[in-house]
């Protein structure tokens, strides 16, 4: 997890399935519970370029995790975010689709 704000103990590893990602993070954070570990940052994504997120995003070999608001505001320094409108399923441990 490289320079993650979170003080977190050695040799923890974040390794969640989707299905966790949704029902143990995503919908704690969206009913405004508290989540324990607290361990993914909120991050306001789109006044950075993609090689300015390590360090300010969760990390786990190729994966970088943040909670991030929509905004019609996609541009950077060097650029725009494009949002490619792709929505691919999440399925629980038993394949069954979460809505």
């Amino acid at each position: 997890m490289s320079g993650s704000n979170v003080n977190l103990p050695p040799g923890f590893r974040f390794y969640p399935t989707e299905e966790e990602l949704v029902v143990h993070f995503l919908q704690r954070k969206a009913s405004l519970l508290p989540c324990h570990p607290d361990v993914i940052p909120d991050l306001d994504l789109y006044p950075y370029d993609p090689w300015e997120l390590d360090g300010k995003a969760l990390s786990e070999g190729k994966q970088w995790y943040f909670y991030s608001r929509r905004t019609q505001n996609r541009v950077t320094e060097n650029g725009h975010w494009k949002a490619i409108d792709i929505e691919e399923p999440v399925l629980t441990s038993a394949n069954i689709e979460l809505e």
